[in-house]
């Protein structure tokens, strides 16, 4: 992989091998770029990007998360306390193997309450905001045929308040998926300002307008019948659609 990547400029190459056909993982950059690895983990890297004279330096976590159900409690436990060690502003690109909402899934067994809440527990922990993305919703495919197939956007990029307003215009790409199940994804922080797909984020300032908590409690008050745990994600959903009209 070394030699492939160097093939393409990558002079500078940092990978975790792979055992037998399975895992492997590597980070490249090129001549001139001054980004140094930090610490490399069992499933990914973290890398000090020192890219502008004058201005402190910022953390890049490439991440793959696990894929295994029973492991994804401790390995998400591990990851929010590596990000929240660091104190300065980071962002976290990977394959991460989790959803956060029923609209990135296509497929499959219905979305349930629970499927969402790890990566929704790790972006309130963290202070993380998902930078949403320019082009198609989903990043992977089960490859199988079209009454069978599933689709997930597994792969994203997240980061902190500070990146954020740092990097005011940055920008995520999705590449079509060809000749593998996932999507490339461009993160390019100095993207010009485009329209792009964000996920819902309630904000703290809209609480001191009183037509806000009007909004929430008429869209609260539409009767759903049902099951407690579906009455309460139903009428979520119907203050969300309610809020971003509002705002």
């Amino acid at each position: 992989m070394t030699e492939k990547l160097a093939r393409y400029g990558y002079t500078n190459v940092k990978c975790i091998d792979s055992t037998g056909t399975t895992g492997g993982f590597c980070v490249g950059w090129k001549a001139g770029l001054n980004i140094q690895v930090i610490e490399v983990f069992l499933s990914g890297f973290s890398l000090l990007v020192d890219d502008e004279p004058g201005l402190p330096p910022w953390m890049l976590f490439c991440i793959y998360g696990t894929p295994y159900h029973r492991h994804k409690r401790s390995f998400w436990r591990w990851l929010t306390s590596v990000v929240q060690n660091c104190k300065m502003p980071w962002a976290l690109i990977g394959d991460l193997n989790v959803i956060l909402e029923a609209d990135e899934k296509l497929g499959g067994n219905h979305f349930g309450n629970r499927e969402g809440e790890i990566l929704q527990n790790f972006l309130m922990d963290c202070d993380g905001i998902d930078l949403g993305f320019i082009g198609q919703t989903f990043t992977w495919n089960n490859a199988r045929d079209a009454s069978n197939r599933v689709r997930k956007r597994l792969d994203r990029v997240v980061a902190n308040s500070d990146w954020c307003v740092r990097f005011a215009h940055a920008g995520v790409v999705h590449f079509p998926i060809l000749h593998s199940d996932h999507a490339p994804l461009i993160l390019d922080s100095r993207r010009n300002e485009q329209k792009r797909r964000y996920p819902f984020r309630f904000l703290e300032v809209w609480t001191s307008d009183e037509s806000c908590g009007n909004t929430i409690r008429k869209a609260w008050d539409n009767p759903c019948e049902g099951h407690h745990s579906f009455r309460v994600m139903r009428k979520l959903n119907w203050a969300k659609t309610a809020l971003k009209k509002w705002n």
